[in-house]
């Protein structure tokens, strides 16, 4: 299995902030990279295993965080929050 590297990571998008959860090969070699877009719960753990699938196959995965680092757990919050 590959050793996969993965941490979040400040993104800056139309002068706003923020963070992504990035996973990627932990090698030198260039890979093709994926946009992993968060379901409607944010950036938890099923996403961020997810991204780490995604890695272990050779892809770089950026998830970026539309949630600025809140989980729903409520389907009112996620509404609210979409």
């Amino acid at each position: 299995m590959a050793v996969i590297r993965a941490r979040m990571v400040d993104l800056k998008a139309n002068g706003e902030g923020t963070q992504g959860f990035l996973a990627q090969p932990d090698d030198e070699n260039k890979h093709p990279g994926v946009v992993l877009i968060q379901e409607y719960w944010g950036v938890e753990p099923h996403i961020k295993d997810l991204a780490q699938k995604l890695a272990a196959e050779g892809f770089v995965t950026l998830v970026p965080d539309h949630y600025h680092g809140k989980i729903a757990t409520e389907p009112d919050d996620a509404g609210r929050w979409s």
